[in-house]
């Protein structure tokens, strides 16, 4: 069993930023109508299907970089840290501006953080905050660094408007073809930040226990995006998803299950005990197949993804830090996060609040 435990990490601020414009399903379903027509798929599809009536999109000539600087100035203006106190700085986004450099660089840059501090790009698909998590969890764990800040922005809005162009200049394309692409329509733009620390620093108390992993990576071709989704290439961004939408769910919740087994035996935590629980927001097939394979109670969750879509690696921390305040989540209650990429891969992480 993989197994991360943490005594001093603590959760310190966070931070989401979301885009202004709205898009609808429907919107994005009448730009497709010609499509719909040829396949014979009726308006609706895409909303019944995901359960997502809307995302939020940044503007078409805007950077991961600049969103995601946006949220990390939003969550250090929360914390009580001095940013002199940060010692890394890990962006974890599926888009990025550069193949290279890091897009942490730019960030690090905007923000003026001081020059001894670690910076990189750490990349695993939707799973990629998580990973962050744990890594710099590990590295405060160890005594390498005091405070680490984390970062997310996904841009999806050229995604999105490349597909449609391809797809409608398709001619040839098969109804099964559509419908393995229709994932890319559950994508939403948003930035999320998080600033851990350790615990002689930290005036929330929100303390990380631990996580655990698994990885099915013989579902390795279940999701997979044709192109680097970088914002400097000369040819713009244009990676078409091809998604099994059905064995994503299946396989995906399966693998989920057994991830949080793993972290219930290694924690000692039950069910019982679990006040609230934050999955990676997919759509509504997805989530409601986790929740049922994992058993948890169903009215101890909360989801985003109605309005927000698929934010990729900023859907679960979104979730996290939306959903504590909306609920709201009271201190000394322990909640369980769930993240999943492509690959498959899944992180089960327990904080006590």
């Amino acid at each position: 069993m993989f197994k991360t435990s943490f005594d001093d990490v603590f959760l310190e601020s966070y931070s989401v930023h979301l885009p202004e414009r709205e898009l609808t399903s429907t919107e994005i379903e009448s730009r497709l109508g010609p499509l719909y027509e040829q396949l014979d798929i009726p308006i609706g599809t895409l909303e019944r299907l995901s359960g997502i009536v809307s995302r939020r999109m940044f503007p078409l000539d805007m950077r991961p970089s600049e969103a995601a600087t946006v949220a990390a100035r939003q969550a250090l203006a929360k914390s009580e840290i001095d940013p002199v106190r940060i010692g890394v700085l890990v962006n974890c986004s599926v888009t990025r501006d550069y193949f290279e450099p890091a897009t942490a660089t730019v960030v690090h840059a905007n923000l003026g953080l001081r020059e001894d501090a670690a910076v990189f790009d750490l990349t695993n698909a939707c799973l990629g905050f998580s990973n962050g998590i744990q890594i710099v969890g590990l590295m405060i764990e160890s005594g390498a660094i005091d405070a680490g800040l984390i970062v997310s922005a996904e841009q999806v809005a050229p995604v999105l408007e490349h597909a449609i162009e391809v797809l409608l200049q398709d001619r040839s394309l098969s109804r099964e073809g559509f419908l393995r692409a229709l994932p890319t329509f559950t994508l939403g733009c948003g930035a999320v930040a998080a600033v851990l620390c350790r615990g002689s620093l930290c005036g929330s108390g929100h303390r990380f226990v631990g996580c655990t992993a698994r990885s099915a990576t013989q579902y390795h071709g279940l999701c997979k995006g044709n192109a680097d989704c970088c914002y400097e290439r000369k040819n713009g961004v244009n990676p078409i998803m091809e998604t099994d939408a059905r064995g994503i769910v299946r396989e995906g919740g399966e693998l989920g299950a057994r991830c949080w087994a793993d972290f219930a035996s290694a924690f000692g935590w039950s069910r019982d005990q679990v006040d609230h629980v934050f999955m990676h927001n997919i759509g509504r097939q997805n989530n409601d197949h986790l929740y049922e394979t994992m058993g948890h109670d169903y009215a101890k969750s909360f989801h985003i993804y109605e309005h927000l879509g698929n934010l990729a690696s900023a859907s679960l921390p979104a979730a996290l830090f939306t959903g504590v305040e909306c609920k709201p989540v009271r201190s000394g209650e322990k909640i369980v996060l769930l993240g999943f990429g492509s690959g498959l891969n899944s992180m089960c992480f327990g904080i006590d609040w």
